[in-house]
């Protein structure tokens, strides 16, 4: 499972490098595209996708073991900043058969 959640990590960052922020999945109550579009102007430098030894060393915790829930958070890497100080915090659902990445938030 953890190379699933790991590919659909990358695939979430990798939207976010190439601006196709309308392929993210925002979690009801928390950040929203809107919200993402300000702070990633903020960052000043683009996002690029996760460097392979960063893939290699995400936490993915999974806090009650009852659930099919995952959590991630870890700092994204920009053109001018390998990691940046820019956190993004991810959940990982199971709908059906499937897994789900939503972005929860973005924070410094």
């Amino acid at each position: 499972m953890n190379d699933t959640i790991n590919a659909l990590i990358r695939e979430c960052v990798q939207h976010i490098a190439d601006g196709r922020l309308d392929r993210l999945n925002y979690y009801p109550g928390c950040i929203t595209r809107s919200a993402l579009e300000r702070v990633l102007t903020e960052i000043g430098s683009p996002v690029i996708p996760l460097p392979e030894g960063d893939i290699a060393g995400l936490d993915v915790l999974k806090p009650l073991a009852n659930e099919d829930r995952w959590v991630a958070e870890f700092p994204l890497s920009t053109v001018d900043e390998q990691p940046s100080d820019w956190w993004l915090n991810l959940f990982i659902l199971k709908e059906g058969d499937r897994l789900v990445v939503y972005l929860d938030d973005i924070h410094y």
